[in-house]
């Protein structure tokens, strides 16, 4: 959603930046030249307002598309967004966080240390911590005896970091994938 923001703050402020030079260009072109509209036939916009009114149907139109758009754009930006920063305790009242990516990072490597385990996938959001591990084991009832342990070890490392809020971990450990014999 940040990308976005962006992006449409970008195009509102290029938007006006056009509008806002297209204003001066046809000020100074009508006052000072006298020549009339130079890039908008604003002349032909000013007549079709004045022979429109607010109860016309394409002005009823317009209205209700710039209303929908506005309605639209406030939604989205009342839906919560998702913290990009999870908060740790800390001894003092000085404020600690870590970031998703490092949060997923260090349970990651938690779960990589336990023996038998191969891969790991980690997945933070906002409902939870979600874990997907790999093991050489050639069967899934083989590959379910490594849940416990995978579960212990990145539940050992959130407690370790002194999380404000424990996520509930999901973990899920697949068997070694079968080579294709050729």
């Amino acid at each position: 959603m940040r990308i976005a923001n962006r992006l449409l703050a970008f195009l509102a402020a290029v938007a006006l930046a056009v509008v806002g030079v297209i204003t001066v260009v046809e000020v100074i072109a009508e006052r000072g030249f006298k020549s009339g509209p130079e890039l908008v036939n604003w002349r032909r916009m000013l007549r079709w307002g004045q022979h429109n009114t607010w109860q016309a149907l394409s002005v009823e139109i317009i209205c209700g598309a710039i209303a929908l758009i506005g309605l639209v754009l406030l939604l989205l930006q009342l839906r919560p967004r998702r913290p990009s920063r999870i908060s740790l305790r800390a001894g003092d009242q000085n404020a600690v966080a870590l970031t998703r990516r490092g949060l997923a990072t260090t349970v990651r490597s938690a779960v990589l240390d336990v023996e038998g385990i191969s891969a790991a996938k980690v997945i933070v959001r906002r409902t939870g911590i979600s874990i997907t591990a790999g093991t050489a084991a050639a069967t899934q009832a083989e590959a379910d005896s490594y849940t416990r342990p995978v579960r212990d070890a990145a539940d050992e490392q959130l407690t370790a970091l002194q999380l404000v809020h424990r996520p509930r971990t999901r973990v899920r450990v697949h068997p070694r994938r079968r080579q294709s014999e050729d």
